[in-house]
C-alpha cells in the first residue's frame, strides 16, 4: 500500500477497529477462544498504519515462534484494562497510568519505511510519499498505535471524546462487557442486560409481585377461547 486511505475511509476503518477491539476484549479467555478476534484485529490495525495481514508473521514475537493463541491470551488484559479506561476515564483515573505505559511501550514498535514516490504526476490520487510499516516489533505495536492515534485526534485536534472513542462499558453489575457506542446515552451492552438492570434494583417483594402478573397474565391468555373470523357465505 503506497499511502493510507483518505479520510472517510479512514473513519471506517477506525469504527471497523473498535468493532474488532470490543470483540477481542469480550472473548472468553479460555485458551483459543480470543484467537479469532484477536487475528481480525491485528489485520484492521495493520490497514491503520498501511501495511496488510501479511505484515502479521513478520512481527518480531511471531518470528520469534510465539503462537497467536498464546499472544492473544498475553494480551487480553492489557487491552481489556485500556478499553476500561477509555469507556470512563473520569471514572476510571486508577488506571491511566498503567493503561498509558502500555500503549506507550508497544506503539513505539511501528517504524515506518519512508521513500519519496519519484513516477508523482500531480494526479489528486497521486502520493508525494511511499510508505509502508517495517517489520513490528509486536503484533500488538499497530492496535496501540490506533488507540494512541484517536487519543491524540482528542487531546490534540479536540474532536469529541465519544466520536473518536466510542467505547462504553455495560452498566450492569457484574456484566463487564463492553460495546462500541452508537447513540447517545446507551449504557448497556444489550437488551438483556437493560432488562437485567432494571429486574436487579426491584425488592424480593416487587420481583416476586411481578412474577405472580405475569404468571396471571399467562393463565389468562391461555384460558380465552380462540374466536375465528366467520368465513362469508359465497354466492
Amino acid at each position: 500500500m503506497a499511502k493510507l486511505a483518505k479520510l472517510p475511509t479512514r473513519k471506517l476503518l477506525s469504527r471497523r477497529i473498535w468493532g474488532s477491539l470490543v470483540s477481542y476484549a469480550n472473548a472468553q479467555d479460555d485458551r483459543g477462544k480470543a484467537a479469532p478476534h484477536f487475528q481480525t484485529l491485528l489485520s484492521n490495525c495493520m490497514d491503520w498504519i498501511g501495511g496488510d495481514k501479511d505484515d502479521i508473521a513478520e512481527c518480531r514475537d511471531m518470528r520469534d515462534g510465539t503462537s497467536l493463541n498464546d499472544l492473544a491470551s498475553r494480551h487480553r488484559t492489557d487491552i481489556r484494562r485500556v478499553l476500561t479506561w477509555l469507556s470512563g476515564p473520569d471514572q476510571h483515573s486508577e488506571l491511566a497510568a498503567r493503561a498509558a505505559r502500555f500503549l506507550s511501550v508497544y506503539a513505539v514498535g511501528v517504524r515506518m519505511d519512508i521513500s519519496a514516490n519519484g513516477d508523482y504526476k500531480g494526479d489528486a490520487d497521486d502520493p508525494l510519499l511511499m510508505e509502508w510499516p517495517e517489520p513490528c516489533e509486536s503484533v500488538v505495536a499497530p492496535v496501540c498505535k490506533f488507540i494512541l492515534d484517536q487519543i491524540e485526534s482528542h487531546d490534540i485536534e479536540g474532536e469529541a471524546l465519544r466520536d473518536v472513542i466510542p467505547i462504553g462499558l455495560c452498566g450492569r453489575s457484574g456484566c463487564d462487557r463492553f460495546f462500541v457506542i452508537e447513540r447517545t446515552g446507551r449504557r448497556f451492552c444489550s437488551s438483556k442486560c437493560r432488562a437485567g438492570a432494571h429486574q436487579d434494583k426491584l425488592t424480593k417483594e416487587q420481583r416476586a409481585a411481578r412474577m405472580r402478573k405475569y404468571r396471571a397474565t399467562l393463565k389468562e391468555l391461555r384460558n380465552k377461547p380462540i374466536r375465528f373470523p366467520k368465513r362469508k357465505s359465497g354466492r
